[in-house]
C-alpha cells in the first residue's frame, strides 16, 4: 500500500490519508536519498599511495632513530631472591653512560589478573570520590566492605618499597638518596575529580592520605593483562656514569598465585616509553603503500583503462544511448 500511497502523493491520484502509509512514506525509508558514488580514477589512487607512503616512512624513521636514543634497564625480579623480605635486599647497578633526566622507575607485576571481572567490579567510585556511602550501597566490595576504601583492589595494594642511592664506588661505601617523587605519576583528574578525601569520620586522616596517594591512583586502574607494570615514581636529575644501589622491601607475597615481582626504569620520549613497534609499523605500511602504488602505475602504463571507465560523462552518455536503444 506504501507504494500506491507514495505515488498518490507525487502524482496527485491514489493518495492515501492514512497517517501509518504516510509516515512510511519517507525518502530515507524508501531509499531514495541523494547519495555520491565516487568513480576513483587510476592516476588519483596512484598518487594518494605515495602521498600516504611519503609521510609515514618518515615518521616511522624519526620515531624509530627517536626510540634508539632512549635508555631502558633490563627488568630486575627480586621475589625469587631469597635475601629479598621486609628487612630489605639490594641491587647495585651500574650505569656507562649518562641518562638525562627524568628518569621513570616502574614497578612490575607478572601473572596477575587485574583485569578479572570479579576483581574489576570490587569498588565503589562513589567512596573513592569522599561521598559517605552506607554499608548496603557497598556490597560489591564484599568481602571487604568495612575497609576505606572498600573492595579488593584497594585492600590488594603494592605496598612493597624502593629507594634509589647513588654510590661513590662499586662497594657504595658512600651513598646518596635521590628522590623518587610521586609529582606527575597519577593522571591529574583522576587526582581532581575520581579520588577525594572522605568526611572524618568515619574516615581517618591516613585512609584520606592513602586515597589521595598517586601510587595509589595508579594500582585503581586496572591493567588489562597479566604482566604489567606501574609508574612508582621519577627522578627529576641526570643519572651520571657511575653505580647505584637500589633497597627494596619486599612485602607483597606472590607465592601464592605464582607470580613474579622485578623493577625497572627508563626514559620516556614524546611518543611513550622506548619500544620498535610502532616505528616498525609506521614503516612497514609506508612500505606497503609505496609497492602498491608502483604496481598501480606499472598496470596503468601497460594496460591503462579505458576512457569509458574513467570519464562520467562518458559513462552517461553510454547509458543514455543503452536506454534509448532498448
Amino acid at each position: 500500500s506504501c507504494v500506491y500511497g507514495c505515488g498518490g502523493i507525487g502524482l496527485g491520484f491514489g493518495a492515501s490519508d492514512d497517517p501509518n502509509e504516510l509516515r512510511g512514506c519517507q525518502k530515507f525509508k524508501q531509499q531514495e536519498l541523494y547519495a555520491i558514488t565516487p568513480i576513483y580514477r587510476p592516476r588519483k589512487v596512484i598518487i594518494f599511495f605515495f602521498i600516504i607512503g611519503m609521510i609515514f616512512i618518515p615518521i616511522g624513521v624519526i620515531i624509530l632513530v627517536t626510540n634508539r636514543k632512549l635508555f631502558r634497564s633490563q627488568e630486575y625480579r627480586y621475589d625469587n631472591d631469597p635475601a629479598c623480605n621486609q628487612d630489605g635486599c639490594t641491587f647495585t647497578i651500574q650505569v656507562n653512560k649518562t641518562i638525562s633526566a627524568p628518569v621513570y622507575f616502574y614497578y612490575g607485576l607478572d601473572n596477575f589478573y587485574q583485569n578479572a571481572r570479579n576483581y574489576v567490579k570490587s569498588r565503589s567510585d562513589s567512596q573513592n570520590r569522599g561521598i559517605n556511602v552506607s554499608q548496603s550501597e557497598l556490597s560489591q566490595c564484599a568481602p571487604y566492605e568495612k575497609e576505606i576504601p572498600c573492595g579488593l583492589i584497594a585492600h590488594s595494594f603494592f605496598n612493597d618499597t624502593f629507594s634509589f642511592n647513588s654510590c661513590n664506588t662499586s662497594l657504595c661505601n658512600i651513598q646518596t638518596l635521590l628522590n623518587l617523587s610521586t609529582q606527575g605519576i597519577a593522571w591529574e583528574s583522576d587526582l581532581r575529580d575520581l579520588f577525594r578525601p572522605g568526611p572524618m569520620p568515619p574516615w581517618t586522616q591516613e585512609d584520606n592520605m592513602r586515597v589521595q596517594d598517586p601510587r595509589f591512583v595508579n594500582w585503581m586502574r586496572v591493567s588489562a593483562f597479566k604482566r604489567f607494570t606501574k609508574l612508582y615514581g621519577i627522578i627529576n636529575r641526570d643519572l651520571t656514569p657511575g653505580y647505584y644501589r637500589i633497597v627494596v622491601e619486599s612485602i607483597y607475597p606472590v607465592a601464592a598465585f605464582n607470580g613474579q615481582k622485578f623493577f625497572l626504569f627508563q626514559q620516556v620520549g614524546w611518543f611513550g616509553a622506548r619500544n620498535a613497534f610502532l616505528g616498525y609499523a609506521y614503516v612497514i605500511v609506508g612500505g606497503l603503500c609505496i609497492l602498491l602504488a608502483t604496481l598501480f602505475l606499472v598496470r596503468h602504463i601497460w594496460n591503462p583503462r579505458r576512457p569509458a571507465f574513467d570519464d562520467p560523462n562518458l559513462i552517461r552518455e553510454r547509458l543514455a544511448k543503452l536506454m534509448e536503444d532498448s
